[in-house]
């Protein structure tokens, strides 16, 4: 599995962000699966606190296409958060059946 950012993480704290990601890709695999199975379009999750910052990691699945896409919020989406980072899921998707 591949995400093609958007531009490129510039800062300290963006490259951890997608890091984040890169070393979790067991469990955006398994969102994009359950997202798969149960027809969903959003599905997020928020990780312990980096910094003393939350941010939230959206999967979204294209309304009439299947591609996949990657948003991450700097906040918990409680309408105070903006999205930082924005990155387009590529190949080797996997839809695990057990969830």
């Amino acid at each position: 599995m591949n995400i093609r950012w958007d531009k490129e993480p510039e800062t300290p704290e963006l490259r951890t962000l997608a890091n984040y990601l890169m070393d979790h890709l067991s469990i955006v695999d398994r969102m994009i699966g359950i997202s798969s199975r149960h027809d969903l379009l959003t599905l997020s999750f928020t990780p312990q606190p980096f910094e003393q910052s939350f941010f939230t990691f959206e999967i979204k699945r294209g309304t009439f296409s299947r591609a996949y896409h990657i948003i991450v919020w700097g906040g918990l989406r409680t309408g105070d958060a903006m999205p930082v980072l924005y990155g387009k899921i590529e190949d080797g998707i996997q839809t695990d059946e057990t969830d």
